[in-house]
């Protein structure tokens, strides 16, 4: 089944397409997961001239509703014309091996087309589904079209849990190649009476004759209870063989796609919006600082794509090490380091991090670099401007040995760095 809007696109999901870059690629698990949020690519079309060509047709697809049959009748010729069609040999980047591989092909451009097609709808539904949620504050789930389905799709259907259920980070439909299953947004009420009634069962059953036990040739529609917990989902061990990495995958998702295209999109522009109103606001802006962190920092920590706004510090302080910003920000670098160096922090402590600007003792070490000390509750941070100032980060945070000794000559040497 063609995957086509019908009239006026949704804007959300032309905006969130429209919204992302380029980057070729020879092998699809070179771009991974949330990266396809973020950046447009195709497997095998490792020149700029052919990606743009193919993201052009794409965009006016989105753009005019078109189906697939228009897409491919106008795209093929450009890609045949430019080299960019059937059995090539092609050299591995990763491997520096030559070895034949299948450029473009119908088959192959109707995977293309689909894909960006179910996934920009995706985007735009949970920007919508994140306006309305207050209205509609549930989701639930529903097979799509397929003469076929996964058993673990159809083990989804009827599933009905709140927008902000953490399923829908690793579960929002499509989670998988050639995947047609979607939501649908459910007010409160109608939770009620689906709770009540069920849902349409995914296939009409067999009537079955009472006297002889046997199939009738007949037909009918039947209910199936709805469920209103999320499973229990385990995940499988997968390999990219590409990269070597180890990957978990959750239980009805493939490999790559158990992750919210529109989630991913949204969290990156709701940061940006909350830094700014953070170096913006006055004596509120610590209070924002410290909700964000709670509610936000440990999605944001699943897949960290950008700078996350972790505190607001004093225009004094700022200046002290040459800051020409108060908005102090964590970047993916430093999490890794955290994640290793001080994997015994939970998400919500580095709430502390504002705490430790606003109350802790401020000591100097150097031109560019202040560390808080929070004695009371136990924690040191520290902030770093760039050389140019235009940023400031949070490079260290740490809680203060337990061991009062310890702990105590710990107090001493961070003193000693006054300068």
């Amino acid at each position: 089944m063609a995957v086509k809007f019908v009239r006026r696109p949704p804007k959300e999901s032309l905006e969130w397409f429209r919204a992302k870059g380029m980057k070729p690629g020879f092998d699809h698990r070179d771009v991974w997961r949330e990266e396809h949020a973020t950046a447009f690519t195709v497997a095998k079309a490792t020149k700029m001239d052919i990606l743009k060509d193919i993201r052009s047709e794409v965009d006016r697809a989105l753009a005019e509703g078109r189906t697939f049959r228009d897409f491919a009748k106008d795209l093929k010729p450009t890609l045949q014309k430019k080299g960019w069609w059937g059995e090539k040999e092609m050299v591995d980047p990763l491997t520096g091996k030559r070895r034949t591989v299948q450029l473009g092909s119908t088959r192959r451009l109707k995977i293309i087309y689909e894909t960006n097609m179910r996934t920009a709808r995706s985007a735009g539904q949970w920007e919508r589904i994140q306006r309305t949620k207050s209205g509609l504050p549930y989701l639930l789930y529903q097979l799509g079209p397929s003469r076929e389905h996964r058993p673990e799709h159809v083990s989804f259907h009827g599933l009905l849990l709140p927008v902000d259920d953490s399923f829908w980070a690793t579960h929002m439909t499509p989670n998988g190649w050639g995947c047609k299953c979607h939501v649908r947004q459910v007010s409160k009420a109608e939770h009620d009476r689906l709770k009540r009634n069920g849902v349409r069962a995914p296939a009409p059953e067999q009537v079955i004759n009472p006297e002889t036990g046997l199939p009738t040739g007949h037909r009918v529609q039947s209910s199936v209870p709805v469920r209103t917990e999320a499973p229990a989902l385990k995940s499988r061990e997968w390999v990219n063989k590409r990269t070597g990495e180890v990957h978990q995958v959750p239980f009805g998702t493939d490999p790559g796609w158990n992750y919210n295209p529109g989630q991913t999109g949204r969290l990156n522009k709701s940061l940006e919006f909350a830094g700014d109103k953070m170096a913006m606001a006055g004596g509120e802006a610590s209070a924002i600082s410290k909700k964000l962190v709670f509610e936000t920092l440990g999605t944001w920590a699943e897949s960290p794509k950008a700078n996350f706004p972790i505190a607001v510090m004093s225009e004094a302080d700022a200046a002290r090490i040459g800051g020409g910003t108060r908005l102090v920000q964590f970047s993916p670098e430093t999490l890794e380091k955290q994640l290793k160096r001080h994997p015994e922090l939970a998400f919500e402590e580095y709430t502390f991090v504002q705490d430790a600007i606003d109350y802790g003792e401020t000591i100097q070490d150097g031109a560019r670099t202040l560390v808080y000390l929070l004695e009371e509750e136990g924690y040191v941070s520290v902030v770093k401007a760039t050389k140019s100032g235009k940023a400031l980060f949070m490079t260290s945070f740490r809680r203060l040995s337990s061991d009062v000794g310890k702990r105590d000559r710990e107090i001493i040497r961070l003193r000693k760095k006054q300068k």
